[in-house]
């Protein structure tokens, strides 16, 4: 029997689940970049409530996936305005930013991304966005291909170089 995945918006009894969902994906991201550190005990609590004043400032929202009574993955999205870059039309200098997408493993490749990326996306296109944009690291080629399957294409790349290397 499988499991349908059920997208809907956090309400304020998912944090703790929520808290675990984004150690999960920080857990994932320093096995991709050296840069990434462990977080201690209350550092999720506090990147949370950062991102949520995010949030509401952004007009944003958090849509969590449940399969049966288990939240098995978050998408986090808002509008930005990049008033900043000079060489950007400026009908094209607000978009929507998904932040922050984790799906647990067991439910990987079961849907549940893009019933979170469609439940986003959706929101933010009807908040009058003509763009979406998200980040991920060079090396979750994993989210590169999924955000692929979904037409997202580079808007620009990010490379860097670490000391020491020739």
């Amino acid at each position: 029997m499988t499991m349908t995945c059920v997208v809907r918006e956090a309400k304020s009894g998912d944090e703790e689940g929520i808290l675990k969902l984004l150690h999960e994906l920080q857990n994932y991201e320093i096995k991709l970049h050296p840069g990434r550190r462990p977080w201690k005990a209350k550092d999720p609590r506090a990147y949370y409530q950062a991102v949520m004043r995010r949030l509401k400032a952004g007009g944003g929202k958090v849509y969590v996936a449940e399969m049966g009574k288990k939240l098995v993955g978050l998408i986090m999205g808002w509008i930005e305005n990049d008033r900043h870059d000079l060489l950007v039309r400026n009908n094209e200098k607000r978009y929507g930013f998904i932040g922050e997408t984790v799906v647990t493993k067991s439910a990987r490749r079961k849907g549940v991304y893009d019933a979170l990326a469609e439940k986003m996306e959706s929101y933010l296109f009807r908040k009058g966005v003509k763009r979406v944009r998200t980040r991920t690291l060079g090396k979750n080629y994993a989210m590169q291909s999924a955000t692929k399957a979904r037409n997202y294409s580079a808007y620009e790349l990010v490379l860097e170089k670490s000391r020491g290397r020739i």
